[in-house]
């Protein structure tokens, strides 16, 4: 007979175990297909570590919860593991910028304040403030011009007012600047 420790390690070992071709674990199946209470009792069973686990693809189950805008998967997760916020998709998008772009409104308010920002680089914040404003969810995240901050106190305004490098500034010079400028004014008029 099987010792009932031996079963539970059993039990859990398979719960981590890869399936298919690109290393995809059955919570990242049950995450995609959106099964709240399986993930939940799947949870469980995983040490901390095992939720920062990227399939053959480089993604972790964390982003298909993200994609799958179920927030109570995410969540499950996140109690588990308050790292997964800053972890990068293969597409090297944070979950909070994948849940914009995929105009997963409910996903966006969870993320948005479970993600840290200090963590996030210039040109995340960049990124994720001009995510909002192509997906039109600029409603969801009102306060994200004021609370989104390099570290340094700036935030996203501050950061659109520094003036561009010497190297970008001798793009477009003279008559050719002069024209563009017309144009953009001439397109805004009409």
């Amino acid at each position: 007979m099987v010792s009932p420790e031996l079963a539970e390690e059993e039990v859990d070992t398979l719960y981590r175990a890869a399936l298919r071709e690109r290393g995809d674990t059955i919570l990242r199946i049950a995450a995609t297909a959106k099964q709240t209470s399986l993930v939940h009792n799947l949870v469980k069973h995983f040490e901390k570590s095992d939720l920062e686990l990227l399939n053959d693809e480089k993604n972790t189950a964390f982003c298909f919860a993200t994609v799958s805008g179920v927030v109570a998967i995410a969540k499950v997760m996140y109690e588990k593991n308050n790292n997964l916020p800053t972890i990068q998709s293969s597409l090297e998008k944070t979950p909070l910028e994948m849940a914009i772009l995929l105009r997963k409104r409910k996903m966006v308010e969870y993320l948005y304040p479970i993600t840290p920002r200090k963590d996030l680089k210039p040109e995340e914040i960049r990124d994720v403030f001009l995510a909002t404003i192509h997906a039109d969810m600029y409603g969801a995240n009102k306060d994200l011009i004021t609370l989104l901050d390099n570290g340094k106190k700036n935030n996203i305004m501050h950061l659109a007012g520094e003036i561009a490098p010497p190297s970008r500034l001798t793009i477009v010079t003279g008559a050719a600047l002069q024209m563009q400028r017309e144009l953009l004014w001439f397109k805004v008029r009409n």
